[in-house]
């Protein structure tokens, strides 16, 4: 089952996508009617998703420029769904992965994906 498929089946409105570079995923997603925090540390990616999405009439999409090895700037149980592609591949320490892993437990709503 892919992603969209799966949020489609649990009901998953809303979405947090880490390390969402220029958010080819993101605007699928926004294109599926999601609303979408796209969170990333390059500051390029950033400003290319948010001018990529801009012609998107679906979805809602909020752009977070944020580096995962530190604290996620949500509340808790914030987001039905958290989707990452590649983040845990990228040169990251055990500790970190597994805080980041502890913050997406945080930010999850409870019975989040």
């Amino acid at each position: 089952m892919l992603a969209h498929e799966l949020f489609a089946a649990r009901g998953v409105k809303t979405a947090l996508e880490l390390g969402c570079g220029a958010g080819r995923d993101t605007l699928f997603f926004l294109q599926q009617g999601l609303r979408v925090t796209a969170a990333d540390y390059a500051t390029r990616a950033i400003k290319a998703l948010a001018e990529r999405a801009s012609g998107i009439s679906s979805g809602q999409l909020s752009v977070v420029e944020h580096d995962v090895r530190l604290p996620l700037p949500f509340a808790g149980r914030s987001f039905d769904a958290c989707y990452s592609h590649m983040l845990l591949c990228m040169a990251l320490t055990t500790k970190e992965i597994e805080g980041i892993l502890l913050e997406i437990w945080r930010v999850l709503k409870p019975g989040g994906l």
